[in-house]
């Protein structure tokens, strides 16, 4: 079994660059001191839009069904620090 995974933070306190998501069930795990308002969002199909996907309030994992396109974690307010997040590959084979 191969696990597929896109590190969209590795100990960051910003919004992260934009990451490539080849579409399907995932999980996003996060973990760290999380800003104010934490999203996980999609760049949109004009290339300048961020369509927020989901806020996150607090550290864990959720699951999602993502389509294909590019990723990425927005932090704004508050004091984030040391923030963790990937999307991990969910396989039902």
């Amino acid at each position: 079994m191969s696990s597929r995974a896109v590190v969209l933070l590795a100990n960051e306190a910003a919004t992260s660059g934009w990451k490539s998501w080849n579409g399907g069930r995932a999980s996003l795990v996060i973990f760290g001191t999380l800003a104010t308002t934490t999203k996980l969002q999609l760049l949109g199909k004009d290339g300048s839009t961020a369509v927020d996907i989901a806020t996150i309030s607090a550290v864990g994992k959720t699951d999602y069904d993502l389509p294909a396109g590019q990723y990425r974690i927005s932090l704004s307010g508050g004091s984030p620090a040391a923030i963790y997040a990937d999307l991990v590959s969910i396989s039902y084979t």
